[in-house]
């Protein structure tokens, strides 16, 4: 009896292993198979959205294993109401589109990013995913996620964010995203932490708009903000701001905030202070760092650069 019972357990033992190995092989190969397909690139996809007035994104994919649109709609809809399903998921290639009561959403499995000027510049912005520009150059697989509804910036951003953080939550395999409207790369942990809440009392303002701040090699404290002009907003700049790099970045994405979520333009000229003694005036000029075109930079008119936290 003994030596029978031995005998099953290394059996069943075995069992699993060869269950176990069959399935990972499986899994390999799957990624395997779709590498060996005419995956369009992250380029061509994005291109095709944006031709056709899409909002998108673009996830990262270790693997394919817990991919499935399926899920991706099903979580949609029991997480927020507005997007309940309507009609069929449409398939095209690769492609994969649906509707909700509320937006009409793209999935689209792509071969990873080249090396690009748009993602080594994202990568510059990885507050939100220290280690991305690594990880990101292991990875083969992404996915462009876009939306596309009647509504402001506002309602593209949360639908946008609501769409990668049911990619996200459904798939362990996702690892980050490239939020393209601010030109940063996210975290996993970060996404499910603010792209799964509810979104209704608090938007995650912080992950659509990049907000960075550094000393150059002279020493001096510099900044800048990128995304405003997404929701028709001219983003924000400080060159040789006299306080450290952490402050000036609360003093941005305050001011970043407050322009994207206000209908009011900030405008050139416009006075700006944390208390009665400060005086920081906004006045428009052609971008020296970070932004595209114009931007609002930051003149201390009640500090010099001297005064340096």
């Amino acid at each position: 009896m003994a030596l029978f019972g031995f005998i099953f357990i290394l059996g069943a033992t075995l069992l699993i292993y060869v269950i176990s190995s069959t399935q990972k092989a499986s899994s390999q190969a799957d990624v395997e198979d779709l590498s060996n397909l005419d995956l369009r690139t992250v380029e061509q996809a994005v291109t095709g959205l944006g031709d056709g007035g899409w909002m998108f994104a673009v996830v990262f994919l270790d693997g394919i294993e817990g991919l499935s649109i399926d899920r991706v709609r099903d979580y949609l809809a029991s997480k927020w109401p507005t997007h309940h399903a309507i009609g069929p998921i449409d398939t095209k290639g690769i492609q994969k589109t649906f509707s909700t009561l509320g937006a009409n959403f793209s999935y689209e499995l792509t071969a990873t990013y080249s090396t690009s000027n748009t993602l080594q510049g994202a990568c510059k912005h990885h507050y939100y995913w220290p280690d991305a520009e690594e990880s990101i150059q292991r990875h083969r697989l992404s996915m462009v996620i876009g939306v596309r509804l009647d509504g402001g910036p506002l309602a593209y951003s949360l639908a946008l964010s609501q769409a990668v953080g049911a990619l996200v939550a459904t798939c362990k395999e996702a690892t980050g995203v490239l939020w393209s409207a601010g030109n940063q790369v996210i975290s996993r942990q970060n996404i499910l932490q603010n792209f799964t809440a509810s979104l209704d009392e608090e938007v995650p303002i912080n992950l659509w708009i990049a907000c960075h701040t550094y000393r150059d090699e002279a020493g001096r404290t510099m900044g800048y903000t990128q995304g405003l002009i997404n929701f028709g907003q001219v983003d924000f700049e400080a060159i040789d701001a006299p306080e450290s790099p952490e402050i000036l970045r609360s003093r941005l994405m305050s001011l970043m905030g407050y322009s994207a979520l206000n209908c009011n333009k900030i405008l050139d000229g416009d006075t700006y202070g944390s208390d009665r003694f400060e005086e920081i005036q906004l006045e428009e000029k052609p971008s020296k760092i970070g932004c595209k075109g114009s931007s609002l930079r930051l003149n201390y008119i009640n500090q010099s650069p001297s005064d340096r936290h």
